[in-house]
């Protein structure tokens, strides 16, 4: 089976895809992955063969944005930047390497806008797969502003125009697999708006295995543990996120490790007590942890979760928002307002985060519920769904 799967998005959203490709790889199936000029070496490094959609320069245009104040336009600020650019490249690609009844997707449903048209033309049969539980949205503005666009790609495809129902058509595959459990879906209380099958996370067996640098080993191992920040791999204007997080915890005497790719971003010097570092193995450092403050992504809190260490949220976009609910619904942790991420509140959420013992247990709780090994229950489900759709698995 030719398997053609999407991993454009920050880290979260790539080394899920890098493990399922690559136990679908050993399985005896061809995978390509459509990915950015940014995630193309860490692809490539897995032995997998990666196929750049969105350039570097593309996708660093995208990420030097300042985020919009209202999730609905950060959506809509991706889709125009990262999910049309790329949907030339991803249509042209899996036509060159496409084989009719033996071939599959494996896209998220707006990041991997180029495969339902392929999935339309040429029977490609598509398995759409979520990071987090999907939240439903009014397609009427989305409609209105893309509907001409997304018509000029169909017509250039020989596809009938569409009037409407464009959000509706790009959100229907023919099966949809969530990267996480049953539990967490369930978590908040909202009703599923999706037919999603929900798995597991999946972890990266070469990121749990990457040692730590020996400057955080010997941070760790200098004091009591410390408070871990970060607003995500791809966070290159969150100065003042930052700032505040860092000014909190070294006013009340925490420790503080920084994860960062981007430096520059924050306060020099930095204070005593603190530490910052690029990216590096979240199942090696979290352990470590009093807690995480992030953003709520959903690489990280599958992370937290398997460290059972209680999480500070601020979502900033996207899926964070409903993750961040159902981390504070199975009372794993606490979530502030972008708006109230302020020094004076954030010292109190610190203080009373370390100080809870029954988030504390929480966490743990959760962090026994995690299967590090689920990655072969998903690769026989789609298997199975292959073959129910007509692909020879």
């Amino acid at each position: 089976m030719i398997v053609f799967a999407c991993a454009v998005g920050s880290l979260g959203d790539v080394n899920p895809v890098i493990t399922l490709g690559s136990a679908l790889q050993q399985r005896g199936h061809r995978v390509f992955v459509l990915t950015t000029g940014d995630a193309e070496s860490k692809v490539r490094e897995s032995g997998l063969h990666a196929h750049v959609v969105l350039s570097q320069q593309e996708w660093d245009a995208w990420r030097s944005l300042p985020r919009e104040s209202e999730p609905e336009l950060e959506s809509l600020k991706a889709w125009v930047h990262v999910a049309l650019p790329a949907v030339a490249e991803t249509i042209r690609f899996i036509w060159h390497e496409f084989v009719p009844g033996d071939s599959i997707g494996l896209a998220p449903a707006m990041l991997g806008a180029g495969f339902p048209f392929f999935r339309e033309k040429f029977r490609m049969p598509l398995i759409e797969i979520q990071y987090a539980p999907r939240v439903e949205h009014e397609a009427g503005a989305f409609d209105q502003m893309f509907g001409d666009v997304l018509n000029r790609i169909r017509k250039s495809m020989q596809l009938p125009p569409m009037q409407d129902g464009w959000r509706r058509w790009l959100l229907t595959p023919d099966r949809t697999l969530g990267f996480y459990p049953e539990w967490f879906l369930g978590a908040s209380g909202v009703e599923r708006i999706s037919d999603v099958t929900p798995m597991h996370y999946l972890f990266d067996p070469q990121d749990d295995s990457r040692a730590l640098p020996r400057e955080l080993i010997d941070f760790l191992d200098r004091g009591t543990a410390p408070l871990v920040t970060t607003f995500g791999t791809f966070a290159l204007n969150e100065s003042a996120l930052y700032a505040n997080a860092i000014e909190a915890c070294v006013s009340i005497g925490e420790r503080l490790v920084v994860l960062t790719r981007y430096p520059e971003q924050l306060p020099s010097p930095l204070p005593a007590g603190c530490l910052v570092v690029p990216y590096v193995s979240l199942k090696q450092l979290f352990p470590h942890a009093a807690a995480v403050i992030h953003h709520g992504g959903a690489g990280t809190i599958a992370q937290a979760f398997r460290a059972g260490v209680p999480q500070i949220i601020c979502p900033l976009a996207f899926d964070q928002f409903v993750n961040a609910d159902r981390v504070v619904a199975l009372g794993c942790g606490t979530r502030i307002e972008r708006a109230d991420f302020q020094v004076d509140l954030i010292k109190r959420v610190v203080a009373n985060t370390v100080a809870d013992a029954h988030m504390a247990q929480a966490a743990k709780v959760v962090a026994g519920r995690i299967d590090d090994d689920a990655t072969p229950r998903v690769c026989e489900l789609i298997e199975r769904y292959a073959r129910e759709l007509g692909v020879t698995a």
